[in-house]
């Protein structure tokens, strides 16, 4: 058969922050429930005994190395975001990111427009494909009048409200 285009874990990136905790599907296993109370369970003591709440070096127990980075749908974070600091990194958000790109290595990451599919070689995690802009577009929920209002919309507005979308 065809190559899916997502796989079995799915993260929506979201404003800042590289995985969003209220959007996700995550694929059950047995013993993935126990896994991530031991991870936790590590992340706390860890917090308990070390000099730091929340190393943002290693977050939840991986170093981001180059060229590795994380991304975000703003892009505020830069090219090469490599620490672990943006809202819930040390809660929910982080968590989500470690356990599927990281222990799983098995996740695809929607931001924006494009989808990162990951995977493993060699124990570590492994950009698989990137599938590029404008792929999901014709599985939008907007259409293209409606996405040309909001740019119109949003250089009229800077601010991130468009109000013919936001307050209806």
């Amino acid at each position: 058969g065809s190559t899916p285009i997502l796989k079995e874990n799915v993260v929506l990136a979201w404003t800042m922050e590289p995985s969003h905790g209220g959007f996700f599907m995550l694929a059950p296993k047995e013993g993935d429930y126990e896994q991530l109370l031991a991870i936790i369970d590590r992340r706390e003591r860890e917090a308990v005994e070390g000099p730091e709440a929340f190393d943002l070096q290693r977050g939840w127990g991986h170093v981001i190395t180059p060229p590795d980075h994380w991304h975000s749908i703003s892009g505020i974070e830069g090219p090469n975001a490599t620490i672990w600091k943006w809202h819930g990194d040390f809660a929910d958000q982080g968590l989500l990111y470690y356990w599927t790109k990281y222990y799983k290595r098995n996740v695809s990451i929607i931001i924006k427009d494009e989808i990162e599919n990951w995977t493993s070689e060699r124990g570590k995690a492994k950009l698989e494909r990137l599938i590029p802009n404008g792929f999901l577009a014709p599985y939008a929920c907007v259409s293209e009048r409606d996405a040309w209002r909001d740019r119109y919309a949003r250089a009229r507005f800077p601010i991130n409200i468009v109000p013919a979308r936001d307050f209806r």
